[in-house]
């Protein structure tokens, strides 16, 4: 599961490692825990490159490393995560706090798949 998703859970990272550093913000709390481990991992090449570093697998791996951060908590920060019917209830429950869009990032293969059963037993219940 952490070789499908991981790739997914890891843009959180991409996305809030840069806005930390860019607008010398702390980072958000669901990602507090994780944050130096990460943090030194990206530290392992020069601050120069680190944007790169971040970047270079978006969505569709991981570097070394990445994985052993991710754990049940986080998975469930960043993704939707439930059977169909679970996901159909969350989906719902976000529109209703003004969710107007869905992002479905499918960087690999086996996301290819997974992307189809959930236009089929999610997307088709909405």
């Amino acid at each position: 599961m952490i070789r499908l998703i991981g790739p997914n859970v890891m843009a959180s990272f991409y996305y809030f490692f840069d806005e930390v550093h860019e607008k010398d913000i702390e980072p958000p709390d669901f990602l507090k825990k994780y944050w130096k481990r990460y943090c030194d991992l990206v530290a392992e090449v020069p601050s120069e490159h680190w944007h790169f570093r971040t970047h270079e697998y978006h969505y569709t791996y991981m570097h070394p490393g990445e994985a052993e951060l991710i754990d049940a908590d986080l998975i469930r920060a960043t993704c939707l995560v439930g059977t169909a019917d679970e996901l159909v209830e969350q989906i719902r429950d976000l529109e209703r706090q003004g969710l107007q869009e869905l992002m479905f990032a499918a960087g690999n293969d086996e996301k290819w798949h997974v992307a189809e059963t959930f236009a089929r037993q999610v997307m088709a219940k909405l």
